[in-house]
This record gives structure tokens, C-alpha cells and sequence, in this order.
């Protein structure tokens, strides 16, 4: 069961429920083009797929498969605030 944020919100499991091909299909319905990486993170307290698709990148939840983020990759930190 996910657990509350610091302000309240709920937290994703901290298993991801839902596998890296769910998170690839995802993030090509948002950005159609070819996938370069899927990799599992962390960001800020949410369990996460991170999916670079060219230039851009796709922060998937790793619980329900629903597009939290989309822009342009950078080197730092993603844009993605919950």
C-alpha cells in the first residue's frame, strides 16, 4: 500500500506494479519515436520509469502506467514537480 507524502500526497508503491514494456508503451503514446532507454528511479519520493525518447524525456509511474512528465532532456534534474 503506498504510504502519504511529506505534504499528504500518496507515494507509489515502493514495488513497481507495473512492468518496463507497460512504461514503453506509454511514453510512445506520448512521444512517437524510438525508445533509448527505460530505467526505474526515484523521483522525488514517487517510484518512477524514466523513458528517453530522443530527445525527450518520459517520467511513467511505475504503479499505473499513467505519463507524469514529458520535455526536453537535460543535464540536470527533471522538470517533473508532483
Amino acid at each position: 500500500m503506498a504510504s502519504p507524502g511529506a505534504e499528504g500526497r500518496p507515494r507509489t508503491s515502493p514495488v513497481p506494479t507495473g512492468p518496463p514494456e507497460q512504461a514503453k508503451a506509454a511514453a510512445l503514446a506520448a512521444v512517437p519515436d524510438t525508445v533509448t532507454s527505460v530505467q526505474l528511479g526515484n523521483e522525488n519520493g514517487f517510484l518512477v520509469y524514466d523513458v528517453t525518447i530522443g530527445n525527450q524525456e518520459v517520467i511513467v509511474d511505475a504503479g499505473n502506467g499513467r505519463v507524469l512528465y514529458q520535455g526536453a532532456v537535460d543535464a540536470g534534474e527533471s522538470g517533473w514537480e508532483p
